[in-house]
């Protein structure tokens, strides 16, 4: 909160974890959670939003290519379920099951199975989520891209080559 009230550019990212957490969707929870009992409340929603989105982009200097939904600026997009009450506590408040879908360059990448069966009808497959209460989503690894190295890989041989490095 001082860092935040100095016009320090306050970020969370996922390599952001002294909470212990899984995942940036969960160090939202967590700072919101702070916000809630330790700082009153002193931010909003949004300014919460914004230190996953555009204030990390702008600490790199990357204002003019993500971080926020302009055109112009790569199409780098996550789409939650609604909860809550209004768009910013719909973010905080997703859990993975709540990700509809995922862009990113634009291109459709992860998501629910309906959604990605409709982008992508030959070209995801589907991803069991072991968990309380098991979901499935769909994923498209693949990508003809010349940028993109390795993007003929499918996530079964993804999966062996990091089970292979883990050992």
């Amino acid at each position: 909160k001082t860092a935040w009230q100095l016009g320090v550019n306050v970020s969370l990212g996922t390599d952001w974890s002294p909470a212990g957490s899984k995942n940036l969707l969960m160090e939202l929870k967590v700072v919101d959670r702070l916000n809630k009992q330790v700082w009153g409340n002193y931010f909003s929603t949004r300014d919460l939003v914004q230190m996953v989105t555009s204030n990390p982009a702008d600490a790199i200097g990357w204002t003019n290519h993500v971080g926020r939904l302009k055109v112009g600026l790569y199409a780098d997009v996550a789409v939650y379920r609604k909860r809550g009450n209004g768009t910013y506590r719909s973010v905080i408040d997703a859990t993975e099951q709540d990700v509809r879908l995922v862009l990113v360059g634009g291109d459709p990448l992860y998501g629910d199975l309906d959604v990605m069966a409709r982008l992508k009808p030959a070209d995801s497959e589907t991803i069991d989520a072991a968990c309380a209460t098991p979901f499935a989503k769909a994923i498209d690894l693949t990508s003809g891209a010349a940028k993109v190295e390795h993007g003929e890989l499918e996530l079964a041989q993804v999966r062996d080559m990091l089970g292979l490095a883990l050992q």
